[in-house]
């Protein structure tokens, strides 16, 4: 097996390798922006149909990224995983995270996070703003004698230092996740 990814809703994915699988911006919990954003169709039962998990990767705070309740039932039903999230000044995410009890790992900006043969990284995209909140995900893969690389964008509007960048660091992208229209 290379990369395997299953799309479950939302910017929601899991990347999986025969290293690990990572859980991507769970979001299931109804009601989120005050009440006014719910799934539809609704996935009954996320926690059964995704599984259990290594890792949970966190984009950004924004609720249909950072679902709190989602990820309590998860470590109800799974038990404690690590959550990885990328490195920002301020880092809105981590203080939130934070004062909800939880404990994520800060991946720095250029640290390459090892998981046997699987590469992780996490790009938090900078414009210079004080509002900087998203980040990207990459995942890299040695199969078939090529490096396979999935690139996660999630909500990022690509501007032409951020695709410059990208061009530099992931020459070769297999599949790339970008463009979340709404949830759903």
């Amino acid at each position: 097996m290379g990369i395997k990814i299953t799309y479950y809703y939302s910017a929601c994915v899991t990347i999986e390798t025969i290293d690990c699988k990572i859980l991507c911006d769970p979001w299931f919990t109804d009601g989120i922006y005050d009440g006014s954003w719910f799934q539809f169709p609704k996935i009954n039962n996320p926690l059964n149909l995704i599984g259990d998990v290594d890792y949970i990767y966190v984009s950004h705070i924004h609720p249909d990224h950072y679902d709190f309740k989602f990820i309590t039932d998860y470590f109800e039903m799974y038990g404690q995983k690590q959550i990885l999230i990328a490195e920002h000044n301020p880092n809105y995410l981590l203080y939130k995270m934070k004062s909800d009890g939880l404990e994520p790992h800060v991946v720095k900006s250029e640290e390459v996070y090892k998981i046997n043969n699987t590469e992780v990284q996490l790009i938090p995209f900078k414009t210079g703003s004080i509002n900087d909140i998203d980040s990207a995900l990459s995942v890299q893969f040695p199969y078939e004698n090529k490096l396979h690389t999935v690139l996660n964008t999630n909500d990022i509007i690509m501007n032409d230092s951020f695709i410059t960048m990208l061009n530099k660091h992931f020459p070769e992208i297999d599949i790339l996740l970008c463009g979340y229209t709404g949830a759903g």
